[in-house]
């Protein structure tokens, strides 16, 4: 066993004890090599969370502030997180995530770019339909659904995959791209919104 599945068995183990997290309609995952995971962002753990929970290896991207520490950047890189610049248009970062969705890969991102303890939306980033659209890639909408409390259950409820062909090859705005990542959150919230 690798070092990073170790780590991830880990992980699932202190957060089903901890937290019971709970996952809902996990049949919903493809079957592919390669798809886009977008959640909620409720906390800096949640990568760990649903990347544990999940069976794929689920790779991430991370700002790059969290790159600054050594020990912080070796772990969060053997966990699959990507850097990225949040204050401006960071191409190689999407340029990485299109290289690991092409590759046969899993990989997360949180479509709001920052954390929300509502349960309502904030505004999307058009980079993930974005990715989603240039990688050819479905979604899987997830919803999370935790106060971080110990021992009061977690849920991950998984959505039905959205699947964007009809983009793809066609020339697209950033406001196209928008539009699509929005109604991507949207769903998101809608699941989080409505009762387990």
């Amino acid at each position: 066993m690798s070092l990073r599945k170790f780590i991830k068995h880990c992980f699932r183990a202190y957060y089903k004890i901890a937290f019971g997290v709970k996952i809902y309609n996990a049949e919903k995952l493809p079957d592919l090599d390669s798809y886009l995971i977008c959640s909620n962002h409720l906390d800096a753990r949640d990568p760990f969370v649903i990347g544990s929970a999940l069976d794929p290896q689920i790779s991430v991207l991370a700002k790059k502030e969290l790159f600054k520490f050594k020990i912080v950047a070796w772990f969060i890189k053997l966990n699959g997180a990507i850097s990225v610049d949040r204050d401006g248009n960071d191409i190689s970062a999407i340029k990485t995530a299109l290289k690991v969705l092409k590759g046969g890969n899993v990989m997360m991102l949180f479509p709001e770019g920052t954390r929300n303890k509502t349960n309502v939306p904030l505004e999307a980033k058009p980079g993930v339909a974005m990715i989603a659209v240039k990688a050819k890639v479905p979604i899987v909408p997830i919803s999370f659904i935790s106060d971080y409390k110990h021992f009061k259950k977690m849920h991950i409820k998984i959505g039905d995959p959205i699947y964007l062909d009809e983009y793809y090859g066609k020339r697209m705005t950033t406001e196209d791209y928008k539009k699509i990542s929005q109604e991507i959150l949207d769903s998101i919230y809608e699941g989080i919104n409505n009762d387990c």
